[in-house]
């Protein structure tokens, strides 16, 4: 299984917005969240609606504009962002509709496989990884 770019490049402008989010109403600006990714502008601005369209961001125009977390970093967890720009998070496209067995293993594979995921995400938020690179300086 393999994780779109829109997810990379959303998951770290997260996690540069949950850094910054101690410094309370603090908006990052474009530049800001895609000059040491070299993440296009273009491109990122797109991730960006999508993840202010889940609820995820809040946006300011105008001079002193950006983005910022729209609640606490502990409140959104990884599977919330890639949720927000992932069609299916499901491991595996199955033709259920064409199957003719009356039970199928390798469905219970891909299940087991898409709950593995669903559980990591679940656990993982913004604020545990932010902590973890704290922990790490």
């Amino acid at each position: 299984m393999q994780f779109s770019v829109a997810s990379a490049y959303g998951l770290q402008a997260m996690i540069k917005m949950a850094e910054a989010q101690k410094y309370q109403g603090a908006l990052l600006s474009l530049p800001e969240l895609t000059d040491e990714h070299y993440f296009s502008d273009d491109y990122m601005e797109r991730v960006l609606r999508q993840l202010r369209v889940a609820g995820l961001l809040k946006s300011g125009r105008g001079r002193y504009g950006g983005y910022a977390l729209a609640k606490p970093a502990k409140q959104i967890t990884i599977k919330d962002i890639f949720e927000a720009l992932e069609s299916d998070l499901y491991p595996y496209k199955c033709q259920a509709e064409k199957c003719q067995a009356s039970h199928c293993l390798a469905k219970e594979v891909w299940d087991q496989v898409y709950v593995a995921i669903d559980k990591s995400l679940q656990k993982l938020n913004l604020q545990s990884l932010v902590n973890k690179k704290i922990n790490h300086k």
